[in-house]
């Protein structure tokens, strides 16, 4: 069996991953040893750990307890008695000091709401972080059940093995104070440090892949044309109807529409097809460093200007299609996004490129999807 010494991540031995995660990669040394700790355990195998959260989630926050007390106290007035006045005198207030002292009670009303939201802002970052704790460690558990059967610890390379397989980019998040990726990997979902990822085509996300296969699906399923022609689109009757077919990225028309609010009325099938790209790029766009993982794919110089990136960069795009779109000026992403499907089957017509009306949407609705992500 390979002793723990030998063991090594990258060509570097454990003290040495330990240290660049702490110096070069600047996660706290609380974080980096829970990382390498995690990752050895369930690579290369133990005896018995316990959990620990990496981080205190104390039961009360001292500075969260609200600390407004009214200081407003009106004396009633009465009737043909009172003297009603602007300025304060010897035993009447007037209205400018009474109304001075609402306003100091609303001021600080006011900021007792504001901590109070900055604390549940905290407490939701602390709890997503310890969650995300627990969500490992539950892995790594299921990994020690799923070995059960052994009679010791295997070998290194035995443990490898079935890693070997390249993972798939989820996104990215934080794991305490630091940033990470995560990947979805045949052995589970694995979180490594955040580094600038190595440039590839983000139309292979599956969220712009549903919005365009959907796109070119309504366009070329004559059924569905034919049933919501000059009619609203209910999404529920769209899923009733025609949920079990297959679009082209092999999902079904049911799983590629389930992000949207199952209650929507569309106005055309245009409008569900522009309400799934929007969508798309939104929750690309929320996810931190997805943009800027898409402008570094598509060589552009920030999130800002990918739709100024070239056609070229899409390389799902077949390449006799790409070279068409540019000879006819269509050269970025983003006027592709802005043309005509129409017009972009056209062009890829008399270029002699295989195509429909359907999957000449579907490279529009894709631009789209691309260029509207910042």
């Amino acid at each position: 069996m390979t002793d723990i010494s030998d063991f090594e991540v990258g060509g570097l031995d454990p003290q040495n991953v330990y240290k660049n995660l702490t110096e070069k990669v600047g996660l706290s040394s609380v974080d980096a040893g829970i990382l390498l700790g995690s990752w050895i355990t369930k690579y290369y195998g133990g005896g018995p750990r316990s959990f620990g959260y990496g981080a205190p989630f104390d039961e009360a926050d001292p500075k969260c307890a609200p600390a407004f007390q009214r200081s407003f106290q009106h004396a009633d007035w009465v009737d043909g008695e009172s003297v009603v006045q602007a300025a304060a005198s010897t035993g009447e207030d007037g209205f400018n000091l009474r109304f001075h002292r609402i306003e100091k009670d609303l001021d600080a009303l006011s900021k007792d709401i504001g901590m109070l939201y900055a604390c549940l802002g905290d407490m939701r970052k602390a709890l997503h972080d310890r969650l995300a704790e627990v969500s490992n460690e539950l892995n790594r558990l299921d990994q020690d059940v799923y070995k059960s059967a052994d009679t010791g610890p295997r070998n290194f390379p035995d443990i490898v093995g079935p890693i070997r397989k390249a993972p798939t980019f989820i996104g990215q998040t934080k794991f305490g104070d630091s940033p990470v990726t995560m990947w979805q990997s045949d052995q589970g979902i694995m979180m490594l440090p955040a580094v600038l990822p190595i440039a590839g085509d983000p139309t292979n996300d599956v969220r712009v892949k549903n919005a365009a296969g959907f796109a070119q699906f309504v366009v070329d399923d004559q059924d569905v044309v034919n049933e919501y022609h000059g009619k609203q689109v209910p999404l529920s009757d769209l899923v009733t109807k025609f949920g079990d077919r297959t679009l082209a990225n092999g999902k079904t028309v049911a799983d590629a529409v389930s992000s949207l609010p199952s209650t929507a009325i569309f106005a055309t099938l245009d409008d569900l097809t522009a309400a799934m790209s929007d969508h798309a790029a939104g929750v690309l766009s929320a996810q931190p460093g997805i943009p800027a993982f898409v402008a570094t794919a598509l060589n552009t110089e920030s999130a800002g200007s990918i739709g100024s990136a070239s056609v070229e960069q899409l390389t799902s795009v077949p390449a006799e299609a790409r070279t068409a779109l540019v000879d006819a000026g269509l050269t970025t992403i983003a006027a592709v996004a802005a043309a005509d499907p129409q017009k972009v089957n056209e062009v890829l017509s008399q270029a002699n490129v295989s195509t429909t009306l359907g999957s000449a949407t579907a490279i529009t609705i894709t631009a789209r999807t691309i260029s509207a992500i910042h």
